[in-house]
């Protein structure tokens, strides 16, 4: 879904989608080989034999050619304006190296009670979402931790923290 979506949104600044297959085992790379070659030059594929998310992303990232890296979980549906108003921070904040997305749940069913009080006393899903932290002036925000399911990143920045750590399975 979060390659069909991408391929919707109208914004020049998606030059390239890299899918990383991250150790399937199912017919993954049949379905992106027709992707690859229904859009070529704009969707690439690579095969990451160790499962985990940083190797996933360190792959991914060795194959792309931009100034800044989106890393996108598989189940993240980006909102249309998301990768325009990403390199808009950057060009606005030069010092910025680091954008995490605002991540809002959205369920099939009702949510255990457990991940309600998760959102709303940790905000673990969301670094800025107005409803649980009204308070703040804007949605620019400065942690020392990022969520990754939809993180940016200057290739800089990337390159100069030399990527992931391939020992870690999740970010």
């Amino acid at each position: 879904k979060v390659i069909n979506r991408l391929l919707t949104i109208n914004d020049s600044h998606v030059a390239e989608i890299i899918i990383v297959d991250n150790a399937s085992s199912d017919l993954t790379s049949v379905c992106i080989g027709d992707l690859c070659r229904a859009h070529p030059g704009i969707i690439k594929y690579v095969f990451e034999r160790q499962r985990s998310a940083s190797a996933a992303r360190n792959a991914g990232a060795r194959l792309a050619v931009g100034d800044i890296l989106v890393f996108l979980d598989d189940d993240v549906f980006v909102q249309p304006d998301a990768i325009s108003s990403a390199v808009d921070t950057f060009d606005q904040h030069p010092d910025c190296a680091v954008i995490s997305a605002q991540i809002v749940p959205m369920y099939e069913a009702d949510p255990p009670d457990w991940a309600v009080e998760c959102q709303r006393s940790y905000n673990g899903w969301s670094l800025h979402y107005p409803g649980n932290i009204p308070h703040l002036p804007d949605a620019v925000q400065e942690y020392a931790w990022a969520i990754g399911a939809m993180l940016a990143i200057t290739r800089k920045a990337f390159d100069d923290i030399g990527g992931y750590p391939d020992d870690i399975w999740m970010i």
